[in-house]
Parts: structure tokens; sequence; C-alpha cells
């Protein structure tokens, strides 16, 4: 039986935590939950991507609602898992101690980000009936500009 696009992101994930993990033990690092916090990290910027790209696929009428949902339940997950390892980090950690705050906003933005993708999702019936390059005719560039702004915050981490 083939496994579903949840368990496969599931086990990706497990997978890439437990080699990271893995790596850092092996290389005797003093905090190696750091491994941890970063592909915690990097699973939530990536999967707010691919979010913000179906989203913005069903707005121009060339994405998929189920895709959209897939990424929502999977951005949950990544940001759960991002707040474990923090709080994690916050107890164990000096360094994350005095920069908790920076974290935490971090983790504040990124669920705002959340929330208005969700807005994004509810109003998709709405949005599918307007002329979208009629009422928004810099669109295609605002596009470009976000996802450019959203691969650099990748590449930054």
């Amino acid at each position: 039986m083939p496994l579903s696009r949840k368990a496969k992101e599931a086990i990706k994930t497990a997978l890439a935590m437990t080699i990271a993990y893995g790596i850092a033990l092996s290389m005797d690092w003093d905090k190696p939950f750091w491994a941890g916090i970063a592909v915690a990290v990097i699973s939530t910027a990536s999967t707010q991507h691919q979010m913000y790209r179906a989203c913005f696929g069903l707005a121009s009428k060339q994405g998929s609602v189920q895709e959209a949902q897939r990424l929502g339940t999977r951005e949950i997950q990544a940001k759960t898992r991002f707040g474990q390892f923090l709080d994690a980090a916050e107890a164990d950690c000096y360094e994350v101690w005095e920069l908790r705050s920076q974290w935490r906003r971090y983790q504040q933005q990124a669920t705002e980000l959340m929330q208005t993708m969700g807005h994004w999702r509810e109003s998709y019936a709405e949005a599918q009936s307007l002329d979208l390059q009629q009422l928004l005719p810099n669109l295609a560039a605002f596009d470009a500009e976000l996802d450019g702004r959203l691969v650099q915050t990748a590449d930054m981490l």
C-alpha cells in the first residue's frame, strides 16, 4: 500500500531531525538540540513558502484546495515542533534564554503568517469569481517580490 503525502512528509522531517541530531551527537556538540532547532526552523520556513505558493495558486485559479489544506496541516505540525524545541532550548541553553524574546518574536511572526494564509484559504471561493488582473494589475510583480523574499528568508536559514 503506497504511503500518503502526509506520511511521506512526516517521515522526511523525522529522518532529517534524526540525521541532524545524530551528526550533532557524533561531533560531540555541547548542545546537540541546536540541530533539532535548525531542522524545525527550516521546516517551518519551507512549509510557509510552499503554503504561500499554494495560496497564490488558488487565488490565481492554478492550485488545488487539497494541496493548501495538506500544507496547512503540515504548517501546524512544524509550528508545534518548533515551539517544543524552543521550550526545551530555553530551559537547557543560556544563549537561547538570553535571546528568547527574539526567538519568540520569530515564532509570533510565523504564527501571524500562518493566520494570514488561513484567511486567504477562507476567501478562495470569493476570489475565484473576481478578475484579479483587473483589480490588482501588479499582482504578478507582487507575487515575484513576495516569493523572492520568502526564498531569501529560507536561504538565510
